[in-house]
């Protein structure tokens, strides 16, 4: 089976209550699992930060139906690639609900980045998507 990686952004269409959002994950999650989906969902208050990975057809499938979600909005594709192995293969959908305005520090932890703790990711992640979940930050909806 072709396996595939997919890494999307998007903005939240409205604001997302902290009930919400873990409803959203623990359905993501069920899902996922059904799909033998992995990957990884960031989300700091007002964007998302996915990657998905799994058989290419799930993953595709998959897509379509987050996109159709009306939670979020602009949503643009930035990382699609085949794999030869999934780098969260333990993970039906690891999450971090990230601090707007950090970013991850090469050594830190939660407290000195973004909220999501590098040495959680996966060792075998390709360089450019720890770069992108170490840079993603951005202003926060109504705040300085």
């Amino acid at each position: 089976m072709t396996l595939l990686r997919l890494t999307y952004v998007s903005t939240a269409a409205r604001d997302l209550s902290p009930d919400e959002t873990t409803d959203l994950v623990a359905r993501a999650q069920h899902r996922n699992k059904g799909l033998s989906v992995t990957g990884i969902l960031l989300f700091n208050g007002l964007n998302f930060l996915q990657t998905l990975e799994g058989g290419e057809p799930a993953v595709i499938d998959l897509m379509r139906s987050i996109a159709a979600d009306d939670r979020h909005t602009g949503i643009v594709v930035i990382h699609r690639h085949g794999i030869s192995e999934r780098a969260f293969k333990d993970w039906s959908l690891g999450f971090s609900r990230t601090r707007v305005g950090r970013a991850l520090t090469a050594g830190g932890g939660a407290s000195a980045g973004n909220g999501l703790s590098e040495h959680h990711l996966p060792a075998d992640l390709p360089e450019p998507l720890v770069r992108l979940y170490r840079s993603f930050e951005t202003v926060s909806r109504g705040t300085a």
